[in-house]
């Protein structure tokens, strides 16, 4: 991929960036904040999601998380840190109970 290349995808992924805020109304669609505003994929695109402006909403930093951490509760998504600390967490737990330990190491 050339620098030009590169240039016009940042400025495509911008020009789309600022209509979706203007669409919104510059502000987060959940708590009508207007400080920290990021885009938010619907449907993400692990799951078949485009960067289509109808699979697009603005949200503010939080309300972001929020949204995150709502469709991993709803659909059984973790992200992989977490995934992998879970894994951890599981192998110290099969250790202790194959050597008789009493007390399990948490992270």
């Amino acid at each position: 991929m050339t620098v030009e290349d590169r240039k016009y995808l940042w400025n495509t992924y911008n020009r789309l960036m600022i209509a979706i805020k203007e669409r919104d109304g510059f502000h987060c669609r959940w708590c009508f904040s207007q400080k920290g505003l990021q885009m938010h994929h619907k449907i993400p695109k692990r799951f078949g999601g485009d960067g289509d402006p109808s699979n697009l909403i603005t949200l503010c930093n939080k309300c972001h998380k929020k949204a995150e951490r709502r469709f991993w509760r709803m659909f059984g998504v973790m992200p992989s840190r977490i995934r992998f600390r879970f894994k951890i967490f599981k192998f110290r737990q099969s250790f202790a109970r194959e050597f008789n330990l009493t007390k399990v190491l948490w992270l």
